[in-house]
């Protein structure tokens, strides 16, 4: 059985957008489109046409590239 801190949280891009100032949605559509520093690899899970963040791999995703 998997703890509950290594399991994925995936939230749809609005969710996500509404509770940080920062990335815009312009710029999570850039970032998936051009596949910035992996981006899409590390962050992004598609399940049929809905686009989910993982947001864990998002924020390490940050702290590697960003910050």
């Amino acid at each position: 059985m998997q703890s509950t801190s290594s399991v994925s949280k995936l939230q749809t891009i609005n969710t996500f957008l509404k509770e940080r100032d920062w990335p815009t949605k312009q710029s999570i559509r850039w970032y998936i489109h051009r596949n910035v520093k992996g981006f899409e690899e590390h962050c992004v899970r598609r399940l049929g046409k809905r686009i989910f963040i993982d947001v864990q791999a998002f924020e390490a995703w940050v702290q590697k590239n960003i910050v």
